[in-house]
């Protein structure tokens, strides 16, 4: 039963997302900014179970299930706000331009390197994508939990930054990167590895060589001796 809770929680989560918008149009803003907070909680609950139960045919279906809910959710959660806050993307203007100038970036370059979008699912965005849901809660609330949207927003501008980064760094398509600073530190062993194999290559060479000039080259170059 514990295997399939995960799945439910992603599916529950994605009709939450649809009522988000008829709660919007009826005007019930303490109940949608509720239900956007527990959507939210919920996104990052069902992941961690599915990993916790350790199955993997139902980490996969849960994970298939939960791109639908946050594609939905992506879409239903600021229709919503902007209908029960008109006045939102006026005043955040600028944070959402330049969220959506860097996305497009970011999946622009992805796409013409890997033909892929860039779903790193970094800990950067996962971070910031949930702070940016809990923010449009506190907007849709209102009072003093209204004001955390505009810092949530940058903040996820600054992940899809850094997803572009990684787009730019990386040689070929992988995913979980949990950071740009794991695929430097990646590139580096890489480059220490491989400096330190021809070191390896040099030095066995010149070992070689040293002892074939001895007259040893009888037991380490036999083709050589014949040859000679």
């Amino acid at each position: 039963m514990l295997r399939h809770a995960p799945a439910g929680i992603s599916l529950a989560r994605l009709f939450v997302a649809v009522w988000l918008l008829r709660l919007a149009w009826q005007g019930k803003r303490t109940a949608c900014s509720t239900l956007m907070a527990v959507s939210v909680l919920a996104d990052l609950a069902d992941g961690i179970l599915a990993r916790r139960v350790g199955d993997p045919v139902a980490l996969r279906r849960q994970r298939r299930i939960d791109r639908q809910a946050d594609a939905v959710f992506t879409v239903a959660a600021p229709l919503a706000a902007c209908r029960l806050c008109p006045e939102a993307p006026g005043q955040l203007r600028m944070p959402i331009a330049a969220l959506v100038v860097v996305q497009a970036a970011g999946m622009l370059a992805c796409l013409s390197r890997f033909r892929r979008l860039p779903r790193y699912y970094s800990s950067a965005y996962k971070w910031c994508a949930g702070a940016v849901g809990l923010a449009l809660a506190g907007r849709v609330a209102g009072g003093y939990l209204r004001v955390g949207l505009r810092p949530a927003l940058w903040l996820l501008t600054l992940a899809h930054l850094e997803a572009l980064g990684i787009t730019l760094l990386l040689d070929s398509f992988r995913q979980p990167v949990r950071s740009i600073r794991w695929v430097r530190l990646r590139r580096a062993d890489v480059g220490i590895d491989c400096a330190v194999l021809s070191l390896e290559d040099q030095g066995r060479d010149q070992w070689i060589d040293g002892m074939y000039e001895r007259g040893l080259s009888t037991t380490l170059r036999p083709a050589d001796s014949v040859a000679g």
